[in-house]
């Protein structure tokens, strides 16, 4: 297991029935000390205190119906998000970017709160989870953003104000998966079409003074 997370870095958690276990998985399994496992009976989830694992065994057959592992190392996180602000033709994009990490205590909500609530998300990676932070953000951006006016977003204070919004959104979010979100939200806004055409016009008329004077130059 350690092997396997290692080329892995971004994987957060997995679960597997202990029927249906695949093969790396099926002989015993050595735990790193950031790795945890939650052993599934029912509704009946308990933590395996050992630092390996035999899931293949007759008694963990008997015993058990599935297995969770997950890391409790920080993993960083990037979402994408569209909005248009009020009285705006042009949609803005923005990168989110923050870090997670899984609470050990609230850890079963990895499978109440997420796994069993999305198709196919027995393995959880930081690709996966994002689509699901994007999904949960998308109805509440009007509720995030939208008492900004569009031209806030290249202004500190404004910033300053969006992340702290996103980054209370997350941590409620993140709760209800039994994660929690660690330092601060960054949020990166894409220039919109007409600003890339005003810093473009600017750059062409910086180049234009550039060779006049250049040219001023040479005919001195």
């Amino acid at each position: 297991m350690d092997k396997y997370w290692r080329t892995r870095p971004s994987m957060i958690a997995r679960m597997h029935t202990i029927a249906k276990l695949p093969r790396e998985l099926k002989g015993i399994v050595s735990l790193r000390p950031e790795d945890h496992l939650l052993l599934i009976s029912g509704d009946k989830v308990g933590f395996h205190n050992e630092s390996t694992v035999k899931l293949s065994s007759r008694k963990m057959k008997k015993d058990y119906t599935a297995a969770l592992f997950f890391s409790e190392n920080d993993f960083q996180i990037t979402s994408n998000i569209e909005h248009k602000f009020p009285g705006e033709h042009e949609t803005k994009h923005a990168e989110i970017h923050y870090i997670v990490s899984v609470d050990r205590t609230s850890s079963y909500l990895l499978r109440e709160g997420l796994i069993s609530n999305y198709s196919g998300m027995n393995i959880i990676d930081v690709v996966s989870l994002s689509e699901v932070i994007n999904g949960e953000m998308a109805p509440r951006k009007d509720e995030i953003f939208g008492r900004l006016d569009s031209e806030m977003v290249r202004d500190t204070a404004s910033i300053s104000k969006m992340q702290k919004s996103v980054a209370d959104f997350l941590r409620i979010t993140l709760a209800k998966f039994g994660m929690s979100l660690n330092g601060e939200v960054t949020i990166r806004w894409s220039e919109t079409s007409s600003e890339a055409l005003e810093s473009f016009k600017s750059a062409r008329l910086a180049e234009i003074e550039a060779n006049e004077e250049l040219m001023k130059l040479e005919e001195e």
